[in-house]
């Protein structure tokens, strides 16, 4: 969304499976966005603590997981369970070999203080003087809408239409947050269809 903003003749398309959306007064929203806009709400309320730890205090948070790698492996584990489409049975999702290998990714390489303070400079993050807000994306856009997105991560298509110059729109049979990390083939076929429609 940053590229597609800033330098949107240099792209041929953006790909998205999570998305923000700007805010709408309610008059011009459907309901089907006010329904989602309160889902999106409760759930930002209720699994979001992750996110503000790690945005106001993210050199705690990252002592902590580098200090500990049974508590960065719960940290991960149990976002990797709420998040993906995976239920009660993260084992039908991922195999436990892919969950180690994420976890030892930030543990080997002394990166999940990094990792954390991502959240941090996206906080701090700001546009270019004299940009205002962000306007509508004009770089076609394609959308994977995998079924178990986080909510506030997945506006309806209505609102995405608003933001975006959405030229594809796929309702994805499985997944969720980590939709490339849980269903590899159907993410990338999903990409590749969308950019050979965009080049062609």
């Amino acid at each position: 969304m940053q590229l597609a903003g800033q330098f949107p003749e240099d792209l041929v398309g953006i790909h998205l499976n999570a998305a923000t959306v700007r805010p709408v007064p309610e008059a011009q929203q459907s309901e089907e966005e006010r329904t989602w806009r309160q889902a999106a709400i409760a759930y930002t309320n209720a699994e979001s603590d992750y996110q503000r730890e790690q945005r106001n205090k993210p050199q705690t948070v990252a002592f902590a997981l580098s200090d500990s790698p049974v508590g960065t492996a719960a940290w991960i584990v149990e976002k990797l369970k709420v998040w993906s489409d995976s239920g009660n049975n993260l084992d039908g999702t991922f195999t436990k070999d892919q969950v180690l290998s994420n976890v030892m990714l930030y543990l080997v390489t002394d990166t999940a203080g990094t990792g954390v303070w991502y959240y941090r400079g996206s906080a701090d993050d700001v546009l270019p003087a004299g940009s205002g807000s962000r306007g509508k994306i004009m770089v076609p856009t394609g959308y994977a809408a995998f079924p178990h997105e986080m909510v506030n991560l997945a506006p309806p298509k209505s609102a995405l239409e608003r933001d975006f110059n959405l030229v594809r729109y796929t309702k994805m049979p499985h997944g969720g947050h980590f939709g490339c990390f849980e269903q590899p083939k159907l993410f990338t076929a999903e990409v590749r269809e969308f950019f050979r429609g965009v080049r062609g």
